[in-house]
């Protein structure tokens, strides 16, 4: 079995796949010689028409092309599971799988998947602007009964503003400490758990102390990568 990563969208946050992929190695299966880890392709795709706010509906065909053929390249140069490293993205997943024979993980059903298993009634969402302006997540979740407390357009824009400054490499602790203190008030107005829905903002939390109220979608990709990875070598 091998890994394929879409990335470049953006490029932090591919990065930090890779480098999780490999501590997920290590401390969930003990990985240390070089043959302790998974084969894995990485293709950094600079995605048309794709900024820190996401896109816009009249250019759908474009993005949907560029993606289709940066799985292809995936594919034909031999992955067999793809992770496609954006959640704003997967609005276009029922079309990849009509191109692309390889297992495609999907981040919001995973999530979508976890929120169940945890069996939590409320969630809030941090992710892109278009994520949020076309319901990427709402619309799964809404199909379990599981209902969303919104975030206001004003912490939107914090939510995008951390974004950029995560995209630039130049997040500092005050973005990290103003998406907290929206979760707290998310939290406050009955959110159970906050997903963490671009991974962008992933990266951006990544080593705060106390994780417990998030339900990370890049994470959970990346575990379910590596255990399927795992049960493919025993």
């Amino acid at each position: 079995m091998i890994i394929g990563i879409l990335g470049g969208m953006g490029p932090v946050a591919s990065a930090q796949t890779y480098m999780h992929i490999i501590r997920t190695c290590q401390k969930k299966y003990g990985a240390v010689q070089d043959t302790d880890f998974p084969e894995i392709f990485i293709y950094n795709l600079p995605l048309q028409d794709f900024n820190d706010l996401g896109f816009e509906d009249t250019q759908r065909n474009i993005i949907l092309l560029q993606l289709i053929k940066g799985l292809k390249k995936l594919e034909d140069a031999g992955a067999t599971v793809l992770l496609i490293d954006c959640n704003t993205v997967h609005t276009f997943y029922p079309e990849f799988k009509k191109y692309i024979q390889a297992s495609i993980l999907n981040l919001i059903q995973l999530t979508t998947d976890k929120v169940q298993e945890k069996n939590i009634k409320k969630v809030s969402i941090l992710s892109s602007h278009t994520s949020r302006r076309i319901g990427l997540y709402e619309k799964t979740l809404q199909t379990k009964n599981i209902e969303c407390i919104h975030i206001t357009d004003t912490e939107q824009q914090v939510i995008d503003d951390a974004i950029i400054a995560v995209m630039r490499g130049k997040n500092t602790d005050i973005h990290i400490q103003n998406i907290l203190n929206i979760c707290k008030r998310l939290i406050h107005h009955g959110a159970e758990s906050i997903i963490l829905g671009c991974t962008e903002i992933s990266c951006l939390l990544k080593n705060i102390p106390d994780k417990k109220i998030f339900i990370d979608s890049q994470g959970l990709a990346i575990d379910t990568a590596v255990d399927m990875w795992h049960a493919n070598t025993i």
